[in-house]
């Protein structure tokens, strides 16, 4: 089942009304702003897979793109959550503004704000709370790692490091030493 918009829950009860197939809600947006205005890029897709008795854990997956590229051309994210999600796994695959109009830091406290809503939401939408880990791509890896390693991201969201059950990195970028054939690409992004 595949759920479009950005106001749509999941509520997930086990045994009642169990559901038996995988449900998509997309564009799930995590900020809410005091204007009202959705910013897709603050936005999340999530995948759940079919209910059981226990709770699935939750990986969030964070794009890479050098901070500047998003993902829903490429579909990274989702190639990544396809698999995860036939294992019984939920898969959040998170947006982020984009470098340059936003600098960083923006990129990373759109992440700490994505994971406080995941956490809070975690008994909507059915998932383990107690076992959520982040998976990132290139500039995606270096954002996981980022909010993972430098407690004052989560600390802002009020949430501690311990939410984190654990980081993958998938081709990061963590030397950000500027680099003679990209110089000028990189300096534009960061």
């Amino acid at each position: 089942m595949c759920v479009h918009g950005p106001r749509t829950a999941f509520s997930a009860s086990p045994g009642v009304g169990v559901q038996q197939q995988p449900v998509e809600l997309l564009r799930i947006p995590y900020v809410q702003r005091r204007d009202g205005v959705v910013d897709d890029r603050q936005s999340l897709d999530l995948l759940l897979p079919p209910l059981t008795l226990r709770r699935p854990p939750l990986v969030i997956f964070i794009h890479g793109g050098f901070w500047m590229l998003a993902d829903d051309q490429y579909q990274i994210g989702r190639a990544v959550a396809l698999p995860l999600l036939r294992s019984g796994v939920a898969v959040a695959v998170v947006r982020y503004r984009l470098a340059p109009t936003y600098r960083h830091p923006a990129q990373v406290k759109d992440l700490a704000a994505a994971i406080s809503y995941l956490v809070r939401e975690a008994d909507r939408y059915g998932y383990d709370g107690a076992r959520i880990y982040l998976a990132g791509h290139s500039a995606g890896a270096h954002l996981a790692a980022l909010v993972a390693l430098d407690p004052a991201y989560l600390k802002a969201e009020g949430l501690q490091p311990s939410v984190i059950a654990g980081v993958i990195g998938i081709s990061g970028i963590y030397d950000l030493a500027p680099k003679i054939r990209v110089v000028e690409d990189q300096s534009e992004a960061v």
